[in-house]
């Protein structure tokens, strides 16, 4: 996964220089452009970036959207703060890790997501 966890979203830079967007992914939003992603129009502050597996022993890459039946995403809100709702933040209801590796019967197997 060229990714560390399966949904993010995406950054840009706006005309002006600023960033809009997940700052943390800014490299990755680039990386998929240049691979032959289509941001929507218009673009947003929490557009979902494609998954992107890399299989480096079979010379593969393969990009991968995900509509949104597939991925949940929620408004972030605090119980004991209510103003905090208005910064109109939102995240992923199952945030899965792909930078997982796990080691069974002395195999690393580096492709596996995980969540829990």
């Amino acid at each position: 996964f060229w990714s560390p966890q399966l949904v993010r979203f995406a950054c840009y830079k706006k005309g002006d220089g600023t960033l809009m967007g997940d700052r943390a992914n800014k490299a990755y939003t680039d990386e998929c452009i240049a691979f032959g992603w289509k941001p929507p129009i218009p673009r947003s502050e929490f557009d979902v970036l494609p998954i992107v597996i890399e299989d480096p022993i079979a010379g593969i890459t393969k990009m991968f959207e995900l509509s949104e039946e597939y991925h949940k995403v929620t408004m972030i809100s605090h119980p004991k703060f209510p103003d905090f709702a208005k910064l109109g933040l939102r995240w992923c209801v199952v945030p899965t890790i792909t930078s997982f590796t796990m080691k069974l019967g002395g195999l690393d197997y580096g492709c596996c997501p995980f969540n829990g």
